[in-house]
């Protein structure tokens, strides 16, 4: 049976020392995508008028017509994944992801985009649906958002919030040891904005910044696309 199966995967151009047998592998992954977050957001209020003019309390970043409520600017994403494969088809990973943003800030007359960013440490379930070489999963699992950038300077600490992953993979083969990965990965958590508020002294008198908090439910998705390096697990020899 397992030299049928070995010659089944050769004729379809598959067949590799590692993916002729059912052992345990790990797989590495740099990746890079889009970030788009998907949840509306409330703009933070941290700017003053004199005169016509903006008091800032962070450098005014790109100017934007939104109105209403606007969601998180989009961006691209990058990082890394570290992927253990058992042979009954369930995986166990590691990730860590860079993704450039920006929070949305009223001024006076015109709105902007300041820039900030979103760092993901997570650890994944994996669960293969179909396939066992070329085949799609699924994933769950739960992490860290350390948010950062200029957006947050004014903000209260901690900056940071917990949730969850979910998502769905496939897996192309490329070669003996190469893999083309593409996912689509929601990322579910409670985004907490708070700020004290501050004042601002001008000729025309002082003038306050009001604080506020904000608190609510994100699903920021990321789609990416990577290529692995797949190398088998150690096997003990039974005795």
């Amino acid at each position: 049976m397992k030299i049928a199966a070995v010659a089944l995967c050769a004729s379809l151009g598959f067949a590799s020392p590692l993916w002729a047998q059912t052992a345990a592998s790990f797989e590495f992954t740099p990746f890079g995508g889009a970030y788009i977050p998907a949840s509306e957001v409330q703009p933070i209020q941290q700017r003053v008028c004199v005169s016509n003019s903006i008091a800032d309390t962070v450098t005014l970043g790109e100017e934007s017509d939104w109105s209403g409520t606007p969601r998180a600017q989009s961006g691209w994403a990058a990082g890394a994944r570290l992927t253990r494969w058992f042979s009954n088809g369930v995986g166990l990973e590691g990730s860590g992801s860079y993704a450039d943003t920006g929070l949305p800030v009223q001024g006076c007359g015109a709105n902007a985009y300041v820039g900030a960013h979103v760092i993901n440490v997570s650890v994944r379930l994996l669960l293969r649906i179909t396939g066992a070489v070329a085949s799609v999963y699924a994933l769950a699992g739960y992490g860290a958002f350390f948010h950062g950038g200029q957006a947050y300077t004014t903000l209260l600490d901690p900056h940071t919030d917990f949730g969850g992953v979910l998502g769905l993979g496939a897996r192309v083969p490329l070669g003996s040891h190469a893999l083309l990965q593409m996912r689509a990965e929601d990322y579910i958590y409670n985004l907490t904005l708070e700020s004290a508020g501050t004042s601002f002294s001008s000729p025309g008198g002082i003038f306050t910044v009001p604080g506020f908090h904000y608190h609510s439910l994100q699903n920021d998705l990321v789609l990416s696309i990577g290529v692995s390096g797949s190398f088998a697990a150690a096997q003990r020899s039974a005795q």
